[in-house]
């Protein structure tokens, strides 16, 4: 199940996880600092 999980955060974060994760990163750059 784990796995399954796991392909399917895949999925949406290259789908449209991946603008979302860039405009998080612009409002709370913590990997960044």
């Amino acid at each position: 199940m784990e796995s399954s999980n796991l392909q399917l955060v895949t999925k949406l974060n290259k789908g449209l996880g991946e603008p979302i994760v860039h405009k998080t990163r612009e409002l709370l750059p913590l990997e960044n600092e």
